[in-house]
């Protein structure tokens, strides 16, 4: 059971890494519009994991993986906070939501990404624009609903 959780914890953890990547590359950028693979990574391991193992799953990846952002990104340290606070106050929220989880999903995930460019706006790491944010919702939402039907096939006991 123990290497399981940890099988998961990593590739959790190698997954939003490889989207680190695929995002620094904006290999995957439209228009100018990149989306926040990072976000959705967590956002999928959170609305993904089953609820009883959820903080042992999500939770010590993401700070493992804002520790590793620390050491080898460090122009990234203020996003990975954020991220870090969405992340945490998804997990908080979903009890409480419709309980549909791809509404819920999507409601999350256009919330989260409107404070996060929100809160780089605000603290002066970005620009407001509608069309970069709008464009990036819809990104986030259509990428989103894709990984987390994709991570539904992989089932955690």
């Amino acid at each position: 059971m123990r290497v399981h959780i940890i099988n998961t914890q990593l590739a959790i953890l190698l997954t939003a890494t490889a989207a680190l990547i695929l995002q620094g590359a904006r290999a995957l950028s439209v228009s100018g519009v990149v989306p926040n693979l990072v976000l959705i990574v967590f956002f999928v391991a959170i609305f993904w994991a089953p609820t009883r193992k959820k903080l042992i799953l999500v939770i010590p990846s993401l700070m493992v993986f804002f520790l590793l952002s620390v050491i080898w990104f460090k122009f990234w340290i203020f996003p990975f906070l954020i991220i870090v606070a969405l992340v945490v106050i998804a997990h908080i929220i979903q009890p409480y939501l419709t309980g549909s989880q791809l509404v819920d999903f999507v409601a999350v995930l256009a919330g989260g990404t409107v404070l996060f460019r929100l809160m780089l706006v605000l603290f002066g790491s970005a620009s407001w624009s509608w069309f970069i944010v709008f464009g990036e919702v819809l990104y986030n939402i259509l990428l989103g609903m894709v990984v987390l039907v994709l991570a539904q096939r992989i089932s955690i006991q």
